[in-house]
């Protein structure tokens, strides 16, 4: 009789450990189901993980790996849209649980035209030195045309200055061989006999100065054609930040803060239409020297730029993060089309720091 009773307890104590090693079997299978990456929902579980087997048995008849997952009613739709500049906008709607729903509708970035049309109705001017080249720059009108001689070198750090536009017409800055460079068809070195050559001068003694050409804030509707915008600078004992700086908050310490102080608010201050803007860099040539530390070749912290048929190169700097074109706190749109582009370390750069604010953050990318 004691064997007998032993014996049946023995019996329960074993029923009772299957279905408690069931129990959390299921349990496990069920939580590694809910946190893998196929599954699309999240359960809470209580704080003693315990879950009655009603609760999740159907769940786990329902489910299957390879299957479409269907949104339920009460879960949360995303939709993600993806342009062409790699951009992603989201809308999350106010809904408890998630789930996504992707629509891959391809929004085309933002653009602007950029077509060669010269004005006619203007003055001409025709500088031939470098002091000459920036008066024609601050008397110069929308609808003007600077006319610079192929082969002659203008040296200065040249700036272009803010200008009403309220003729709708651009100030285009051009070879006097211009037209021996087609519309439509990329530069080479081989065509700088068809330009005139713009560069900085050399300083005496390091810092190595600042960039050839520097936008004022709010600066507007420049167009360079067959231009060589270039720096001597051979040195690397110190660098030359930019040889084009659209970057109104003054990059070279040597160089002023056009626009803007050097205050710890600066940045507050500074809003998309207090940028750079409508600035074309069309068939032209901006290079280096082989020896001399170069950050950029164009800082591009503005609006409405763009860089087309044209070549850059000779851009290296010993330590740092060098780039042919750069932008941190332009929000665009930019077009870089057509060109020949090469530096030490990355041809293209947009971000790599934080933009003063996020109406100011690089967008609407073309290349």
């Amino acid at each position: 009789m004691i064997k007998l009773k032993k014996l049946v307890y023995c019996v329960l104590i074993l029923v009772l450990l299957s279905q408690s090693i069931a129990s959390f079997a299921a349990q496990d299978i069920f939580y590694d189901i809910l946190t893998s990456d196929d599954a699309l929902y999240e359960q809470d579980f209580d704080n003693d993980g315990d879950i009655p087997l009603e609760e999740y048995q159907p769940m786990l008849e329902e489910y299957e790996p390879d299957s479409e997952y269907v949104p339920q009613e009460d879960e949360q739709d995303v939709y993600i849209n993806v342009d062409e500049s790699a951009t992603l906008s989201v809308a999350v709607d106010s809904s408890p649980s998630v789930a996504m729903d992707i629509d891959w509708t391809v929004i085309p970035p933002k653009t602007f035209d950029t077509a060669f049309d010269l004005p006619l109705d203007g003055m001409f001017h025709f500088p031939l030195t470098g002091s000459e080249l920036q008066t024609a720059l601050d008397n110069a009108n929308p609808g003007d045309v600077i006319v610079l001689e192929a082969g002659v070198t203008y040296v200065g750090n040249f700036i272009l200055p803010y200008k009403p536009y309220d003729r709708g017409q651009w100030i285009y800055i051009v070879s006097s061989e211009f037209m021996h460079l087609p519309e439509g068809v990329r530069v080479t070195l081989d065509d700088l006999v068809h330009m005139p050559r713009l560069v900085a001068p050399l300083p005496p003694n390091a810092p190595a100065g600042p960039a050839t050409i520097q936008a004022m804030s709010r600066a507007n509707h420049y167009r360079f054609v067959g231009i060589e915008i270039a720096s001597d600078w051979d040195q690397r004992s110190s660098t030359v930040w930019n040889i084009v700086n659209l970057n109104v908050k003054g990059t070279d310490d040597s160089f002023p803060n056009w626009g803007w102080g050097t205050g710890p608010d600066y940045l507050d201050r500074i809003t998309a239409a207090d940028l750079p803007n409508n600035i074309i860099f069309d068939r032209v040539v901006i290079r280096g020297t082989p020896t001399g530390n170069i950050r950029r070749g164009i800082n591009m912290d503005a609006r409405y730029i763009a860089v087309i048929d044209s070549h850059i190169s000779e851009i290296h700097e010993v330590g740092a993060d060098n780039m042919t074109i750069g932008a941190t706190g332009g929000p665009g749109p930019f077009m870089i089309i057509n060109n020949f582009l090469e530096s030490a370390c990355m041809a293209i750069m947009f971000g790599g720091g934080d933009a003063p604010c996020e109406t100011l953050m690089p967008s609407d990318i073309t290349i």
